[in-house]
């Protein structure tokens, strides 16, 4: 027989969908509905016009009840293509499986198991053989037979009457073995079949008395096949149809190829429907299967033998599944407090509590007689009436006698915690226990009980660990040079493997927690990897992903890779996932990490060649600087630029102080936040809130290498994120990398999206976006930790929100002397050493700056609020500039060789506050400029023609900063004002003097007016305006030629939707004149036809 690996046959049973088989074969058939999971058509296995091919979606089987063909996906490629078992495999993970490489398709098989393997392919094919007798005997007309559909299927009229229906039962293939005349022994004689081999499958039974005399051993019964998971027929359970039968159910004997101890009922069915849905309902008999398979539900088991084994169950801890008890209710017998049912469910749940499965209970409500799955649940309406409890806390609740003794109700919970210290979850344990504490009290005790379970369970473990004296002992498996292998029943090797496996640390992490190995091969090949835990838990991806790496191979199967893993698992330390560069709180105190290794305890520790840091009680782990990964130049890209390995060490003097005499007072709040960044953990829990640094300047001030300078502290190489560029998500994801560290987003602008927005002024109190987590079973939000570097050449005023949640400095130098150049150049050869040690230096102070962050914050508070008007300026501008004064104050006495003091710092921050608040409405400036513009018009100092003009156009021609030119056209003349920028706005200043109000800077007024939406852009062509003398009337030369002309300006000017602007700031600019000669006429119209406003 040609074994193929059970991987591939799950597979293609798994992923393969019936229908959609039978379509793909078969384009020109058409299904149609035949009811719930139902599908048919006219068959494709024989001509016919009514359509008899039953598809049933559920049990992912065929039948065809016209030629009697049936079976699953397998066998529905072996009678369409005439292949053989294998062949339709390869066909099916060729097809549908093209991503899988099925190289390894074929076990290697020893002389006595291939032996073995054709005895059992011969009682596979008897077993199908056999199946089809029976078939035919159920679907013939005799009276016996009839009498079995009728029990089955019900009347033929109304299959509602029967156990089941009528399409379910031909489907799942019901057969009946005649009541006489050995029937089935004249079919086997027919067939030539080996008598013997039946016998001993239990299909015949053999004369005690006259040895090979054999005869039916099943005579009238209902014939119910037993498949394994791959859809060959085991044996059969045999139901009575005599109502007086002694004996209602005989399961067949067991054989080489049928074990009832590791043989589960439904499973070829359920194994998919589990896969999917990620759990398994385990029902007491074969009827209850059939009872909620033909009901839709697929993933039903059950055991045939009395109890669930550790075998059987196995079965389904390949993948993640938890378990759910469907118990029979049985009425109690006389002096007993428990039914069967429940008896069985407290034997089996424990074990699969045991074995690490998360169990439940659907329980059957108890009557006057006993009901179980297959009487009580007729329909999906009583399936959905179950209620489904955790087993842990259904046992108590069965067990826990509130009027029970104090001895008795300490036995309960010592019994429910030896169950509970089994679940895997600690947060399900956890949960269990709170439910448990709460519904019967005794808090203290039950926690008690749970520790001395755990206890327990822990001394065993180490018990069995002591008594091994070798690295394998105990584990069933040996070690021969670089291989693995064990001994078969005669005492022979069998190879597992052609390597060793040396496992280092299990990687520990809530998300993707991961295993570090070291292979060697006996080729002397060694290769340390790291593979995520879900690629250890199966042995598919394992090899997948070990074959990978290169010749390392795993010759056995799933039960051998188990003995495999408890070795792996019993000999690996574990060590943490570092989640941040930056500040991390986990651990016992708490570390300060780079990619290349932490500061704990106020000492640096580099990480190990694995990337591990050794601790005395526990160890940290830092993937990106590991030899797993250090040759891969795509990975961990982000994390490796934040490395701790200065060129040349840089004192905090050396590099302030320059930085200090290039940016000045700006440098000093700058070294202020860089502190507060380091210790932003301590500032938030006290203050909750944490500003952004703004940086603001024209093109060349320096505002971006000012926010470089402080990047420099923390990483080399830094990426600067571009907002226009840079996505909503990219944002958080960014912000979410590090925590007390410093990132930087550049170009801002008021035109950002909405999105953009909101995420900056959620910086403002920790909180990041909210995304879909990875099961897609609930949301998650990515808060933020850092501090944030916002620079831009446009103040943030689009929400006066997002102003307020920032400290501005704004920068205007753009023009150097040589002096300051030379400086410039010596700050750049200390920036390139990368002086990581600064940062490191201050993180040293943590201690320092926890004991006085308090003091000094109230101490800031009290100085700010003291010199400025609380209620004026606000709490959150106070608050933001006096986290700068009191961190400054925190640390002081660790920055006396610095060029600045506390006084310095003290007035630097006072001046700013007031300067930004002064900025704060933005809107209030540029309508005081809108009101200053028309005041000053009105007294003559702003004029019409000659300042700015007013006109209706049909298109108009502009460029807008950072844009091509482009073409507006309007669906009407549309009134635009044109103005020219720097008189008007120098005009309006002087207005604004006389009236005793201050205006913003030019260059600042200038980026409100230019980020409002009346703003169209600037002219694409200079427009022609009027030169006045003083009297107000046009400027006039005589020509060469003699002729008296008017002489113009021209310039490219400001263009404003001109209604716009009058109605947001309640103004009117037109001048309204009378016609009072025809030259005078004349003259404007010359005026206004030589103005160029389109290209």
């Amino acid at each position: 027989m040609s074994f193929i690996k059970d991987k591939y046959i799950d597979m293609v049973k798994t992923r393969v969908d019936i229908c959609k088989l039978v379509l793909d074969m078969h384009p020109g058939v058409t299904l149609k509905s035949a009811g719930p999971h139902r599908k048919k058509c006219c068959c494709v296995f024989h001509n016919e016009r009514t359509p008899s091919l039953m598809l049933n979606t559920t049990l992912n089987r065929f039948k065809c009840f016209g030629c009697g063909k049936a079976g699953d996906v397998i066998e529905f490629v072996k009678e369409s293509q005439g292949l053989d078992f294998v062949g339709a495999v390869k066909y099916l993970l060729d097809v549908y499986c093209p991503d899988v490489n099925a190289s390894d398709l074929m076990v290697p098989r020893t002389p006595e198991q291939e032996e073995n393997d054709r005895l059992a392919e011969t009682m596979f094919i008897y077993n199908g053989m056999a199946h089809r007798f029976y078939e035919n005997q159920y679907a013939s007309e005799n009276e016996d037979a009839i009498r079995c559909r009728m029990y089955a299927e019900g009347p033929p009229d109304d299959d509602t009457k029967g156990r089941w229906n009528k399409e379910f039962c031909r489907t799942f293939g019901l057969g009946y073995s005649p009541q006489f005349g050995n029937k089935f022994l004249q079919f086997a004689k027919e067939k030539n079949l080996d008598l013997s081999i039946l016998a001993r499958m239990g299909l015949l039974g053999e004369d005690e008395h006259h040895p090979g005399s054999y005869y039916d051993f099943y005579r009238d019964r209902l014939m119910i096949p037993q498949r394994d998971r791959y859809g060959r027929i085991l044996t059969f359970t045999a139901r009575a149809i005599n109502p007086h039968a002694t004996i209602k159910y005989i399961n067949g004997r067991e054989s080489l190829i049928y074990k009832k101890s590791t043989s589960v009922f439904g499973i070829d069915v359920a194994m998919k429907a589990a896969r999917q849905s990620g759990k398994v309902y385990l029902v007491e008999g074969a009827p209850d299967v059939m009872r909620l398979q033909s009901l839709g539900i697929a993933n039903v088991v059950a055991t045939l033998s009395g109890h669930w084994t550790k075998e059987q169950l196995s079965n389904f801890s390949s993948f993640a599944c938890s378990l759910c008890f469907i118990p029979d209710s049985d009425i109690p017998k006389p002096g007993e407090q428990f039914g069967a049912g429940e008896k069985f469910v407290f034997e089996n749940g424990r074990l699969a509590t045991e074995m690490g499965f998360q169990v439940s209970v659907r329980e059957i409500p108890r009557g006057d007689v006993k009901q179980d799955a297959d009487s009580y649940i007729t329909s999906l309406g009583k399936w959905n009436e179950l209620t489904e409890k955790d087993f842990i806390l259904w046992y108590a609740e069965k067990q826990y006698a509130s009027d029970g003794t104090n001895d008795e109700q300490l036995k309960v919970i010592s019994d429910v915690c030896d169950m509970l210290v089994n679940v895997q979850s600690d947060v399900l344990q956890a949960s269990l226990l709170s439910d448990l504490k709460g519904k019967y009290r005794k808090g203290s005790v039950w926690k008690g009980a749970l520790t001395d379970a755990a206890r327990r369970r822990q001394e065993e473990k180490r018990r069995q660990a002591n008594r091994k004296s070798e690295e394998l002992r105990g584990y069933n498996f040996y070690r021969r040079g670089n291989h693995y292998y064990d001994l078969d029943p005669q005492g022979r090797e069998r190879e597992w493997t052609n390597f060793v496996i040396k496992p280092l640390f299990l990687i520990t992490d809530d998300v993707k927690p991961s295993r570090i190995f070291e292979l060697l091969n006996e080729s002397h090949m060694r290769r340390t990897i790291e593979l995520q835990q879900q690629d250890v838990t199966k042995l598919d991806r394992f090899k997948e992903k070990i074959e990978g790496k290169g010749d390392y191979r795993f010759f056995e199967r799933q039960e051998k890779y188990e003995m495999l893993k408890a070795y792996i698992y019993g000999k690996t330390e574990e060590a943490q996932r570092v989640p941040q560069m930056g500040w991390n709180n986990i651990g016992e105190s708490g570390f300060y990490a780079f990619c290349n290794g932490i500061v704990y305890n106020g000492k640096w520790h580099s990480v190990d060649e694995y990337g591990m840091i050794r601790l005395d009680k526990e160890n940290f782990y830092l993937p990106a600087m590991s030899k797993i990964h250090k040759k891969n130049k795509m990975a961990y890209v982000n994390e490796r630029r934040y490395i701790h390995a200065p060129k040349q060490e840089v004192t905090p003097r050396q590099y302030f102080t320059l930085l200090h005499e290039l940016y000045g007072d700006n440098a000093v709040v700058c070294y202020c936040y860089y502190l507060a960044t380091i210790f932003r953990d301590i500032i938030t829990d006290s203050t909750r809130s944490f500003p952004i640094l703004n940086l603001y300047g024209k093109k060349g001030t320096g505002k971006t290498e000012l926010a470089l300078s402080l990047i420099n502290l923390f990483q080399r190489n830094p990426e600067v994120s571009n907002l226009e560029s840079t996505t909503y998500y990219a944002m958080g994801d960014k912000c979410a990398e590090v925590s007390n560290m410093l990132v930087h987003f550049d170009e801002y602008k008021n035109s950002l999206s909405k999105k953009h927005i909101d995420f900056l002024k959620g910086i403002y109190d920790s909180a990041g976006r909210i995304k879909r987590s990875a099961d897609g079973e609930r949301r998650e939000s990515t808060n933020v930790d850092c501090g944030v570097v916002l620079s831009g050449q446009e103040i943030p005023t689009a929400d006066i929100a997002l102003f307020s949640r920032v400290l501005f400095l704004e920068s205007h130098k753009s023009e150097h002397t040589k002096e300051e150049t030379d400086k410039y150049h010596s700050f750049m050869k200390l920036r390139k050493m990368h002086p990581t040690n600064i940062t490191v230096e201050y993180i040293r102070y943590r201690e320092n700056f926890n004991a006085g962050w308090c003091n000094a914050w109230k101490r800031a508070l009290k100085e700010i609020k003291s010199e400025v008007d609380y209620n004026i300026i606000g709490e959150r501008f106070i608050n933001n500039w006096a986290m700068m004064l009191a961190t400054y104050y925190c640390l002081s006495n660790c920055t006396d060789s610095l060029p600045f003091n506390r006084k310095m710092v003290h007035d630097i921050c006072i001046d700013r506050l007031k300067y930004q608040h002064s900025l704060c409405h933005s809107t209030d400036e540029i309508a005081i400029f809108w009101a200053m513009f028309s005041k000053s018009r009105q007294l003559g100092d702003i004029r019409e023609g000659q300042d700015y003009k007013i006109k209706a156009v049909d298109k108009l021609t502009v460029t807008v900063k950072g844009e091509p030119r482009k073409v507006i056209t309007f669906d009407k003349p549309r009134l635009i004002l044109f103005i020219r920028s720097s008189i008007c706005v120098a005009k309006a200043n002087i207005q604004a003097r006389k009236e005793g109000k201050v205006m913003i800077p030019d260059e600042s007024l200038m980026s409100y007016l230019m980020a409002t939406p009346e703003y169209f852009g600037k002219t694409y062509s200079p427009l022609k305006f009027r030169v006045l003398d003083e009297l107000g009337t046009p400027k006039r030369i005589t020509n060469e030629k003699g002729e008296n002309v008017l002489v113009f300006d021209q310039e490219r000017v400001l263009a404003f939707d001109y209604d716009a602007v009058c109605e947001c700031n309640d103004i009117n600019l037109q001048t309204i004149t009378e016609r009072i000669s025809q030259s005078q006429n004349s003259v404007t119209s010359s005026d206004d036809a030589n103005d160029e406003l389109t290209a």
